[in-house]
């Protein structure tokens, strides 16, 4: 799970309380339903060795093939070091919409050869 869904669902949760769309009684149960499940998950930062690896098997790609774009949380392009020239873009916009999940950008076609016999 990513890190920040813990803070993610109390915002929602008491968003919801503060709007009137979920009563005390609702609110209640809906944290300690959070609580149970939040026991249950396993949370990933986004630094996580897993996610660095992945970076870096990006990073190792054919030029050929290698996404032109390579969007992700900034604190993993922070912890990659990776440029914009290597593909790896980090910018306000990108950052807010991919915090929890790494996106790639491809404008190229890639032709891989016949997938017909010979």
């Amino acid at each position: 799970m990513w890190w920040g869904t813990w803070v993610e669902c109390l915002s929602a949760l008491a968003r919801r309380r503060r709007e009137s769309n979920v009563t005390c009684i609702g609110h209640v149960t809906g944290r300690q339903e959070l609580e149970d499940l939040a026991a249950t998950w396993l949370e990933v930062e986004p630094v996580s060795p897993a996610l660095l690896d992945a970076g870096r098997i990006l990073r190792e790609l054919p030029i050929a093939i290698r996404p032109e774009r390579i969007y992700g949380p900034s604190a993993w392009h922070l912890a990659l070091g990776y440029s914009a020239q290597d593909g790896f873009v980090s910018d306000a916009f990108h950052d807010a919409i991919h915090t929890d999940h790494v996106h790639l950008g491809y404008e190229r076609t890639i032709i891989t050869g016949s997938r017909c016999g010979p």
